[in-house]
């Protein structure tokens, strides 16, 4: 559905968003009850007052990965370099928490040779 409503953004309207849940093959009138219902309207509140609260939704679509706002590419490559390096700076810190700062920085040198030795299989390519 997200991606006929991104492609599809000067044409909203009922009618268009009860064409496109037919089209998808979805229970339209269950639709209709859902998008209709004091719930999604209670999310769609709270979603927007989060977003703006943060200072960091500039517009849609806005993106955060681990409550951190992805600026980049929405490309499957670029979501995952960025899930990849959120991941290892939640490690990181954890590691650190956990088992110290030589620890840490054992890992912080692994993972800067991995980085190294991507870089240099991406040129050999």
């Amino acid at each position: 559905m997200h991606e006929l409503l991104f492609h599809r953004q000067k044409a909203l309207e009922d009618g268009d968003l009860r064409g496109y849940a037919a089209q998808l093959g979805l229970d339209v009138a269950a639709f209709d009850r859902d998008r209709a219902s004091t719930a999604v309207a209670d999310r769609i509140r709270r979603d927007a007052g989060s977003g703006l609260a943060s200072g960091q939704v500039l517009g849609t679509p806005t993106l955060f990965i681990d409550g951190v706002v992805h600026r980049g590419g929405y490309d499957p490559p670029a979501l995952l370099a960025a899930l990849v390096a959120e991941s290892l700076a939640t490690i990181t810190a954890l590691s650190l928490i956990a088992f110290g700062a030589e620890f840490a920085s054992a890992w912080l040198s692994l993972v800067a040779a991995l980085e190294t030795a991507d870089r240099d299989s991406a040129r050999r390519r």
